[in-house]
């Protein structure tokens, strides 16, 4: 797994997903929105701070059972110590799970060191834009953590965008626009960013599905290794030794030399737009990827 925090104007590699989220000792209740993979992020959150703490995994609109799934909710709540984590919710239709009622989310927000709410969905896309009734955001959340997939870049639009029609008519992103990190950026600022700090919570923005990240589409006249202006700007790499000598680390065995170089200048375009999210908002940012072999090349993460 790859966990990163962008502080301090980099990209710093993470043990754990936790301190890639900026969990405190008094974070109780998260609230996921947004689409790329929430669930997966959810059950290894969960999995892993299961060592300390009971996890209660719920939702405010729908899901697929994840874990521990007891129909019986009061027998759920009274085996949570049993098995660490478990999954309190309602059935609903085609195998689904739904909001399991405000009395026994109070139950669960009691019983367990640890809520992680679903509270938007996505069909399984990798991009979303939401509509005026989402993200559902539990009124005791203490953080939202926003995700999006970068497994969009470079495909249609249309194909990886669920509400793509809405984002059109709201934002004017065309259906069979190539996704690039411009549009996840847009996609990010008004349909969620903007929104939700309405609410005054903390905002992490958690760009997952890295592993895809080859598929920016960059453009070529860009120098590789980008404006020099905002390098500078954002602390980014020290010096032009530096430089190649990061860039000769960017050819590895797993990757052939254009992807690479590809992969390398993604991650920049990654840095860039985390830069102008944190200027702009309140918000912390995170790079993630569920795929054990896959790395952020050592000149883009910086300990």
């Amino acid at each position: 797994m790859l966990n990163a925090r962008f502080e301090n104007g980099r990209l710093k590699p993470c043990r754990t997903l936790s301190e890639a989220f900026g969990l405190t000792p008094e974070t109780h209740i998260m609230s996921f929105v947004g689409a790329g993979g929430k669930s997966s992020l959810i059950l290894a959150l969960a999995k892993e701070e299961a060592s300390e703490k009971s996890v209660i995994i719920t939702t405010t609109t729908r899901i697929v059972p994840v874990e521990n799934y007891i129909a019986d909710k009061d027998k759920a709540i009274k085996e949570l110590r049993k098995h660490r984590i478990i999954t309190l919710a309602d059935p609903a239709e085609h195998g689904k799970l739904q909001y399991p009622g405000d009395d026994y989310m109070e139950q669960a927000i009691s019983a367990a060191d640890l809520v992680l709410i679903e509270a938007d969905g996505s069909k399984q896309l990798p991009l979303k834009f939401p509509a005026e009734h989402e993200p559902v955001i539990h009124p005791k959340t203490q953080k939202i953590i926003i995700v999006m997939g970068l497994s969009a870049l470079g495909r249609p639009f249309s194909d990886v965008c669920q509400r793509h029609h809405l984002a059109e008519q709201v934002i004017g992103i065309p259906e069979r626009e190539t996704v690039s990190m411009k549009t996840i950026e847009q996609l990010l600022i008004e349909g969620y960013l903007k929104p939700l700090s309405a609410l005054n919570l903390p905002l992490h923005v958690a760009l997952n599905q890295a592993d895809k990240i080859t598929a920016v589409d960059v453009d070529e006249a860009d120098p590789f290794l980008g404006d020099a202006e905002w390098l500078a700007e954002a602390g980014q790499l020290a010096n032009t030794e530096e430089l190649n000598d990061a860039e000769r680390l960017a050819k590895n065995e797993r990757m052939d030399e254009a992807g690479q170089l590809k992969q390398a200048r993604g991650l920049i375009e990654v840095e860039r737009l985390t830069v102008r999210l944190t200027k702009r908002f309140n918000c912390s940012v995170s790079v993630h990827s569920l795929d054990t072999a896959d790395r952020i090349p050592p000149f883009v993460v910086m300990s």
